[in-house]
């Protein structure tokens, strides 16, 4: 049996502002949209760094910095280089999330 975990969206990740040069060669203006699956393209370090934050807006959390943007900035953990992206949710693609196999994600039990 396989347990519901609610809707999840996407988030539409966007490069906004780079402090030196970014060594994966991004630039401002380059956007991904994440839905269940790592988007190519994107640098694995920076997308490490901002993955549990697309989670909790992907599964409907809400956070905003700066406050009242709309949005969520983060810097990529490269402190020389630093490569800033915003994170936004996209309300329309809400869909049911996929089902956990039985046993997992379930919190009721502990």
């Amino acid at each position: 049996m396989s347990a519901s975990t609610g809707t999840v969206i996407d988030v539409k990740v966007k490069v906004i502002h780079i402090k030196g040069t970014c060594p994966y060669e991004h630039k401002v203006g380059d956007e991904w949209i994440v839905g269940y699956k790592t988007p190519p393209g994107i640098c694995n370090s920076a997308y490490m760094a901002i993955y549990p934050h697309i989670r909790v807006l992907q599964r409907g959390g809400h956070y905003e910095l700066p406050k009242g943007s709309g949005v969520t900035r983060l810097g990529c953990p490269d402190a020389w280089n630093c490569v800033i992206f915003e994170l936004a949710p996209i309300a329309s693609t809400a869909r049911p999330a996929p089902p956990l196999a039985a046993g997992t994600g379930n919190l009721d039990n502990l």
